[in-house]
């Protein structure tokens, strides 16, 4: 029970961001946000052309989400779920479509709707410890294309968050021209 209770305090603080998390930009210099810090890759596909995949990507309906995939300058367009089902709709497509709130959700609609990449952020805890992964999956193929995950400490966005998002740019950059 105590473990149950402490993960969902966790996941709370994940998805609500009750703490400092701010949006943040690129270092002109350094490319990356904020400080240098990476996390680990932990997984990532190899011969992949992201560069035909960046027309869309979807992300959790998270403001910090949101705001630090727009900054990354990859992405043509990002929308949250609630985009996408608003745009299913629009598209009379609910029929088909009737969920984008799971796996199969998601690649429905990659399939039926258009083409698009789905970046979450993950809590998980293992061995009594938290962590936070960034993953980046590709509905059409059920794949995930990219997982990094930080140890969760302290939520914070500079020794988290920042560092799983600069993992994420080192690999845009090794599969595609993103610079």
């Amino acid at each position: 029970m105590k473990i149950h209770l402490a993960l969902l305090i966790f996941l709370v603080t994940l998805v609500t961001g009750c703490t400092t998390f701010k949006v943040s930009t690129r270092d002109s210099k350094t490319g990356y946000f904020k400080k240098t810090l990476k996390a680990p890759i932990i997984e990532a596909k190899e011969n992949i052309d992201l560069d035909s995949l960046k027309s869309l990507v979807v992300v959790d309906n998270n403001e910090f989400l949101i705001g630090m995939t727009k900054n990354l300058n990859f992405f043509e367009e990002t929308m949250n779920l609630e985009g996408l089902e608003r745009k299913i709709i629009a598209q009379n497509l609910q029929n088909e479509i009737p969920t984008v709130n799971s796996l199969i959700g998601l690649s429905n609609a990659s399939k039926k709707f258009k083409p698009f990449l789905y970046l979450s952020l993950v809590a998980l805890q293992r061995d009594r410890k938290y962590y936070a992964q960034l993953k980046l999956f590709y509905p059409q193929t059920g794949e995930y294309l990219f997982v990094s995950e930080a140890p969760y400490l302290y939520p914070s966005d500079q020794s988290v968050f920042y560092p799983l998002f600069n993992s994420l740019i080192d690999f845009l950059q090794a599969h595609s021209s993103y610079k």
